[in-house]
């Protein structure tokens, strides 16, 4: 099963910086939480049986003006919509179900968006 860390790891490879596994740090900005989902939490469709699957939600973390944080996420939903990938371990696909959603504000101000993803990932032989 792919991991958050090479999960990290491949975003890193499209260019998406300020990633983190688990936690945002406190009293930063401009950042990417990626959290592991309720596995009861299922896709609508399985793929095929050779694939894991690891439900995912990343946490746009990003600032005060609700444009530019939306902006941001959809930004980022568009390259996760239905993205192939190959790491050094792993091959398959993303599937992202719904468009990002607003969760409203932290304790500071900032905005947030969440993004539910499902990777399904095969090792490489």
């Amino acid at each position: 099963m792919m991991t958050i860390k090479e999960f990290i790891r491949w975003l890193e490879s499209q260019g998406i910086t300020d990633l983190y596994g688990g936690y945002i740090p406190k009293g930063k900005t401009q950042v990417l939480g990626v959290y592991s989902r309720d596995p009861a939490v299922q896709p609508e469709s399985y793929g095929p049986s050779s694939y894991s699957v690891k439900n995912l939600t990343i946490l746009v973390h990003w600032t005060k003006a609700l444009d530019v944080t939306e902006d941001k996420a959809i930004s980022l939903y568009n390259i996760l919509k239905r993205a192939n990938f190959t790491t050094t371990k792993h091959t398959g696909w993303i599937d992202c179900p719904r468009p990002p959603v607003d969760v409203d504000k932290d304790e500071n101000g900032i905005c947030e968006y969440t993004l539910d993803v499902t990777v399904y990932a095969k090792p490489i032989s």
